[in-house]
C-alpha cells in the first residue's frame, strides 16, 4: 500500500467518530488542516497542531484520532522510533476494536522501514557477520498480528503482501551471508545456510541464487555429484 493512502483512512476514522459524537467545527477544521499539512510534508507544523488538538479533545474518540494522526506524521517525517513508540502506546491503551487495524498496520510499516534500513547497512558489508535485520522479523510479526486480530480489515490483503515482501528481503540477506561465507572458503557453513534458505524461503527469488551457491560450494569441496544434482533440479525448476 502506498503510505499516502493511509490519509483517507485517518479521515474515515474521524468521520466515524463524528457519527456518534458531535464535535466542534473549529476542532474538525483544524484537524483537517493538520492532515493536509502532513500530506504536504509540513510535518513539524502538523505535529504541533495535532498535539494541541489532542490536548483539547472533548472525548476519547477525538483524542484517539489526534494520536493516530500524530503517529502517522512521525512515520512520514522519518522519525520511526517516535512513531513506533506512539503506535505501541495506542495499541496498549485502547481495546482491539476494528479501528485499531489501522494502527496495527501502521506499526508494521514503521518497523518494516527500520528493517529496510538495517538490511541496507548489512548488505553493504563485504563479509558474513552475526548481525541480523531483526526489525524485519519484528515487522513480520506485526503484520501477522494484524491478520490474526483483524482478518476482515481493509488492511489484511496488503498485510499478506507485506509478509511476502519481507520474506524476499530476508532471503536476500541470507544469500548475502552465503556469498560472504564462500569468499571466506567456509563452504560447509555456506551449504548449511543455503539449505536453510531452501527450507524456509523456497518460494523466493533469492532461493535460486542460494541453490546455485550451494552447488559451487559442493564443487569446491570436491563433491561434484551433489553439485550436479542441484544444478539439474534448478534446470527442471526453471523449465516449468
Amino acid at each position: 500500500m502506498n503510505p499516502i493512502r493511509l490519509l483517507p483512512a485517518l479521515l474515515l476514522i474521524f468521520l466515524g467518530a463524528c457519527a456518534s459524537t458531535p464535535e466542534p467545527r473549529a476542532w474538525q477544521a483544524e484537524y483537517t488542516q493538520a492532515i493536509q499539512a502532513v500530506k504536504a510534508g509540513h510535518f513539524e507544523a502538523a505535529i504541533a497542531s495535532l498535539e494541541s488538538l489532542k490536548d483539547s479533545a472533548a472525548d476519547e474518540n477525538m483524542r484517539y484520532q489526534a494520536e493516530t494522526a500524530i503517529a502517522y506524521a512521525f512515520y512520514k517525517k522519518g522519525d520511526y522510533p517516535a512513531a513506533l513508540q506512539l503506535t505501541e502506546d495506542i495499541i496498549r491503551r485502547y481495546p482491539p476494536a476494528p479501528r485499531q487495524a489501522y494502527v496495527y498496520f501502521l506499526r508494521g510499516l514503521i518497523t518494516l522501514k527500520q528493517g529496510e534500513e538495517e538490511q541496507r547497512k548489512l548488505l553493504a558489508a563485504s563479509s558474513a557477520s552475526r548481525a541480523y535485520p531483526m526489525n524485519l522479523r519484528k515487522a513480520y510479526g506485526h503484520f501477522t498480528d494484524l491478520i490474526r486480530h483483524f482478518p476482515r480489515s481493509i488492511y489484511t490483503k496488503e498485510a499478506y503482501q507485506q509478509l511476502d515482501y519481507i520474506r524476499e528481503l530476508l532471503a536476500e540477506y541470507e544469500v548475502h551471508q552465503i556469498q560472504g561465507l564462500m569468499m571466506q572458503k567456509r563452504y560447509r557453513q555456506a551449504i548449511d545456510r543455503a539449505r536453510y534458505v531452501n527450507e524456509n524461503f523456497d518460494t523466493t527469488r533469492a532461493n535460486l541464487q542460494a541453490q546455485r551457491l550451494m552447488a559451487k560450494a559442493y564443487e569446491a569441496l570436491g563433491q561434484s555429484g551433489k553439485a550436479e544434482r542441484i544444478r539439474r533440479r534448478l534446470e527442471e525448476r526453471e523449465a516449468r
